[in-house]
């Protein structure tokens, strides 16, 4: 029975989160603030109704963050698409893309632009799904998917949406000088930071979930991400990424309460997610000095990190596969599903007292 209410709970969670992000996609302030806003190449999703940007890390409020009613809400910041108001400034030593102050999109590109967002967010829905039916069962969580994929996603959705030249324009407050889009070339060679191409072949699936998982399953274990979340003076708001589409899949902490923190973008792909509330920390902004966490702590805190990382791991799957036919996705979360979990993985780990010690020279 209980198990059954906490289905009921996450599939309606899971129906209003779609309906309110519904509502910010066809919403024109929603569309002109991510072109017109000037870190609009690297701008955040949090919930249905507020978004922030990423460089300006210290406007991000994580208290508010953490108390977000929304599905979306498990401490996880979704990268919107490249707004089509920008364009990369191949003269820059990084090219970081750049405001294309005056331009003026047409239909198909925020037609375009709105189902590699809706596609995004479908796959940290799941994410977030999946966050919460940890504590269900394998065959539950399997019975709460299936029914929720009956369910339209977001792409399926926006496939039907139509944009008229007036839905796509948008306003701009700064205008330094007139561009005409015909000066523009980038709209026809541009991607988006997530490409829409991005595919995974389903006989692949169990392969490279699996290896995946386990260079998350060492990040996991590492003492020095145990150590640098407790000791760092803002431990709280230290967020973990590992670019596994990359060669280079070394895991990352990144401090978003910092205004100087610079990385290049191509790095935070698919998105970031918060490291648990560090055991040193006890609830203050900041570390106390020389605390030395229990074992218990240590234990605690890598169940929570681990059913963090599989909520992720699932969202890069998921979206590799969002493509897919209704029963073909179905499938491949069942392939997930048989598969040991990190949760799985790591809830029979036993720490000695030295591997929970910090170093706080």
């Amino acid at each position: 029975m209980v198990s059954k209410q906490l289905q009921n709970i996450i599939f309606n969670k899971y129906v209003d989160s779609h309906r309110c992000i519904l509502e910010q996609i066809r919403s024109q302030k929603f569309w002109n603030t991510c072109n017109t806003d000037e870190m609009g190449e690297i701008l955040f999703f949090s919930n249905p109704t507020e978004f922030i940007s990423g460089f300006n890390w210290g406007n991000i409020e994580l208290n508010k963050f953490r108390e977000s009613w929304s599905l979306l809400s498990h401490e996880i910041l979704y990268l919107i698409p490249l707004p089509p108001a920008f364009r990369v400034n191949q003269l820059q030593e990084h090219g970081y893309p750049e405001p294309l102050y005056g331009y003026q999109p047409i239909p198909i590109e925020r037609s375009e632009w709105t189902l590699n967002f809706s596609r995004i967010i479908d796959s940290w829905l799941m994410a977030a799904i999946i966050y919460d039916a940890n504590l269900l069962s394998k065959q539950d969580r399997l019975n709460l998917i299936a029914n929720i994929n009956a369910h339209p996603t977001l792409f399926d959705v926006c496939q039907s949406l139509q944009f008229s030249e007036d839905d796509s324009k948008i306003q701009w407050n700064k205008l330094p000088e007139a561009i005409s889009n015909e000066e523009s070339e980038f709209y026809n060679h541009r991607e988006s930071l997530l490409s829409l191409n991005l595919s995974i072949d389903i006989l692949q699936i169990p392969d490279v979930y699996i290896r995946w998982q386990k260079m998350l399953v060492k990040a996991l274990r590492s003492w020095d991400i145990w150590n640098i979340c407790n000791t760092y003076e803002r431990g709280n708001y230290l967020f973990f990424n590992m670019p596994l589409y990359s060669n280079n899949t070394k895991w990352q902490l990144i401090d978003v309460s910092d205004n100087e923190t610079e990385f290049h973008i191509l790095g935070v792909l698919p998105g970031l997610i918060q490291l648990p509330y560090p055991p040193s920390h006890k609830s203050t902004d900041s570390s106390v000095i020389n605390y030395q966490p229990t074992v218990e702590e240590r234990y605690d805190w890598t169940l929570e990190f681990a059913r963090r990382l599989d909520a992720w791991l699932a969202a890069i799957i998921l979206y590799a596969v969002s493509l897919y036919q209704q029963e073909d996705k179905l499938q491949v979360f069942n392939m997930i599903n048989s598969i040991d979990s990190i949760s799985d993985v790591c809830i029979d780990w036993e720490f000695d007292q030295d591997e929970c010690q910090l170093n706080w020279e």
